[in-house]
Formats: structure tokens, C-alpha cells, sequence
């Protein structure tokens, strides 16, 4: 079965109840079919685009608009009826399924890109027609804005518009990570998504150095990881450290600052640390 992605930012096969069901349908049948995405060369150029830039928000909305209660028909008499299939699996259930197997063909799509970053070949032409998201065509197409320049960067120039825009493979490199972080955790790949996200601070603290706000974002990702695989040892002094800096950096009262350390003393408190805990509160 073959999912052709139109629309990638708002996917028309999300929409239609005949699409979901079949989609379904095909990834719970016995016969093990095999199901694969594909979107046009001008999707798929506009898809990684985003990856490049912001992997973990284009990934978050492209997938939100999957929701098999509010598909469509045509034809009202096969709405009723194909609603009748779902309703008696679960709407939950559909969603869930699917997604699944959408994530895991994302998951492909952004190791292969962070693959090719590691093997960047600047003179290869980019190829036309249909891409494969679980095979990845290779696509030169890619661009972003407003990225920091690091001097042991290499760049990308954006073929997709007059003016060419530089693209910093460092960054985009984060970005990939972090959305492989983001597709692991919801597939229930509690032991990938920590190595992505502890891939992923290693190179925010290489790129933007230890005390830089984005490097505590990933660092406080990584400890909240730590404390919901019941590892509170592990995630209590990355806790403590995102505390003590977002004070330094963005003063007491900042509500980041006071996130942290709301994280932090719940973490004492698993750890059965309480005049801490209360210490911190």
C-alpha cells in the first residue's frame, strides 16, 4: 500500500475516511503488507526544509492533523458506514496505528538525512519524481533561515528560491536529533530517545557551550527522560545544574527558572530527599 502525502503540512489522506481505513487496514492485516509513504520532489523539498529548521514543531504539526473521527467521504452513505468500522475498533485506536507506522517511517527519513550529513557530497544532482520516505530519495532542495554560523560549518544553498540561504549542517544536525528524540518517546523507545537526546545536548554544548539557554533546554529534557525511567540519581543533578544557571542567566522569578525548580524538588522527592525538596520550594 502506497500513502502519497499531498499537502505534507496538512496531508490530504489525513482527512479522507476512505484513506485512514485502508491505511489501517493494510498495517493490521495478517498478511503482513507492506505500507509506504511517498510525496512529490516539490513536497518533499518543502518537508525537509522544515527538518532542517525545526524538526520537533514540523514533526508535532504534521502529525496532529491525523484524527480518523473528523474524516470525510464523498459519498455520505460510505461516511456512515466506514465511521461504523472505526467506531468499533476505536478512533483511538486507528490514530494510534497509524501513527505508528508514520513515526517509525519518519524515524527512517531523519537517520538517513543525519546519514548524509555525515557523507555530504555537494555535487550530486538532485533527482526528480516520486520519494520514497521510508527509502529516502536523496533531495538538494533544502534551505532555512536565520541560523547561527559556526566557522567549521558546511553549508547548504537553497536551489528553491532566488535568493540563496545558508543552512548550517550543525544545526540542522540538532534539529534532526531532536526530532528523532520526540518520535522515539512516542513510539515507547524510552532507550533511544535518551541516546538521541544525550547526542543531542553533546552537540548544543559543543556548538553553543554549557551555559547557553539552549543547551539547558536539551539538558532539561534529558533529566525529565531520566526521571520518568524512574532514574532520579541520573536525572537530579542535570535538574540542579538547569536550575542554578537559568537563575544566573534569567534572574529567580523567571518562570523558567522556576520550572527547573519545581523539577528539581520533585526529583528530591522521588529520591526521598524531603528537607531538600522543601529546601527548594
Amino acid at each position: 500500500a502506497l500513502i502519497a502525502l499531498t499537502h505534507w503540512e496538512n496531508p490530504l489522506p489525513f482527512k479522507r475516511a476512505w484513506c485512514l481505513w485502508e491505511i489501517f487496514s493494510a498495517a493490521t492485516s495478517p498478511d503482513d503488507l507492506n505500507v509506504k509513504c511517498a510525496m512529490s520532489e516539490k513536497e518533499w523539498a518543502c518537508l525537509l526544509r522544515g527538518l532542517r529548521h525545526d524538526s520537533h514543531m514540523v514533526l508535532q504539526r504534521f502529525l496532529s492533523h491525523l484524527d480518523s473521527q473528523r474524516s470525510e467521504c464523498s459519498e455520505e452513505t460510505d461516511r456512515i458506514a466506514l465511521h461504523r468500522q472505526m467506531r468499533g475498533v476505536g478512533y483511538d485506536a486507528v490514530n494510534l496505528r497509524i501513527l505508528h507506522l508514520l513515526r517509525a517511517q519518519l524515524m527512517t527519513l531523519l537517520e538517513v538525512e543525519l546519514d548524509k550529513l555525515r557523507h555530504l557530497d555537494m555535487t550530486a544532482p538532485p533527482r526528480t519524481g516520486i520519494h520514497n520516505i521510508s527509502s529516502i530519495a536523496t533531495c538538494n532542495n533544502t534551505t532555512a533561515s536565520h541560523l547561527p554560523r559556526h566557522r567549521h560549518s558546511h553549508f547548504y544553498t537553497s536551489s528553491t528560491s532566488s535568493e540563496e540561504v545558508e543552512v548550517c549542517d550543525e544545526v540542522a544536525r540538532m534539529s534532526f536529533l531532536h526530532g528523532l528524540a520526540l518520535l522515539a518517546h512516542d513510539q515507547g523507545d524510552d532507550v533511544s530517545a535518551t541516546e538521541f537526546t544525550n547526542r543531542l545536548l553533546n552537540d548544543k554544548r559543543s556548538y553553543y557551550g554549557e551555559h547557553h539557554l539552549e543547551t539547558l533546554s536539551t539538558m532539561n529534557e534529558l533529566a525529565l527522560l531520566y526521571r520518568e525511567h524512574q532514574q532520579p540519581h541520573l536525572s537530579l543533578p542535570l535538574l540542579q545544574k538547569v536550575a542554578q544557571m537559568r537563575e544566573h542567566l534569567l534572574g529567580p522569578l523567571h518562570p523558567l527558572t522556576l520550572q527547573a525548580m519545581t523539577h528539581e524538588a520533585s526529583c528530591q522527592t522521588l529520591l526521598h530527599h524531603y528537607s531538600e525538596a522543601e529546601g527548594v520550594y
